[in-house]
């Protein structure tokens, strides 16, 4: 006596094991050769009920793939049609965004070389007021302090539109100061980390979602797998009620 063990699914989708026991067959071959008594009735009818226990379990099998892909889909649909999106995760890749603009601001106000201009400006005016010079040096001293005072101006202007050009259209009026700029960088981290912890519940919703998508196709993979194998064990039950007409009976569904 061989065992066949089939796995079906609940109408909770627990698991649970159903053994179904029949006699070992060699194949139809070996019906054939068998003239119609008590021992082929024997073995017929205990292959009639095998197969109208295969075709119960079918039966739930399908109500179950048949609520598993529709849970699927479900899912599916879910993920697909998200409509936090803009309210939760929008907010934090434009605060992102925000962020960077302010960064390359500051990134231009350091590169900047105004500030190098400035002290040598105050360099030469010591020398004017304090140096041993004639008139000539006088004249040179002054040109060099106009020139590196136009130099200033313009290198602060340049930067100024740059950083103006860079500036992102939701920030308004950024800080002239590198200590402006990181201040308010230092505010907009702490927003970000609020709008971060605020994004966290749906991000878990999210995952829990496709995971639950995962799982139900999962079991429709499973579900077939045990509609192939009871259509595999049906065919040979069939090899013996085929050869016995007087107790035939369609069982196929």
């Amino acid at each position: 006596m061989d065992p066949i063990t089939v796995a079906v699914l609940d109408s909770e989708n627990n698991q649970f094991p159903l053994k179904l026991e029949m006699e070992e067959s060699s194949g139809c071959e070996y019906e054939k050769e068998v003239e119609p008594s008590l021992k082929v009735k024997v073995k017929f009818e205990k292959a009639e009920k095998l197969i109208q226990k295969l075709n119960q379990m079918k039966f739930q099998i399908l109500l179950d793939l048949e609520k598993r892909k529709a849970d699927r889909d479900y899912f599916k649909t879910l993920l697909q049609t998200q409509p936090y999106w803009g309210r939760v995760f929008g907010p934090v890749y434009k605060k992102k965004e925000q962020l960077k603009y302010l960064k390359e601001s500051l990134d231009v106000l350091q590169e900047s070389t105004a500030e190098g201009n400035y002290r040598m400006i105050q360099k030469l005016c010591h020398q004017l007021q304090y140096g041993k010079k004639n008139f000539a040096e006088e004249r040179r001293i002054l040109r060099e302090i106009n020139h590196a005072e136009e130099e200033r101006v313009k290198i602060s202007s340049d930067a100024d539109k740059k950083r103006r050009q860079q500036s992102h259209w939701a920030l308004g009026e950024i800080p002239d100061t590198k200590g402006g700029i990181k201040d308010q960088i230092n505010i907009m981290l702490r927003e970000l980390e609020d709008l971060k912890n605020k994004q966290m519940p749906f991000i878990l919703h999210e995952n829990k979602l496709r995971k639950d998508k995962a799982a139900a196709e999962k079991d429709n993979c499973f579900l077939e797998r045990q509609l192939e194998d009871i259509g595999k064990k049906k065919h040979k039950l069939y090899c013996i009620v085929e050869y016995y007409p007087i107790h035939r009976t369609n069982y196929a569904n």
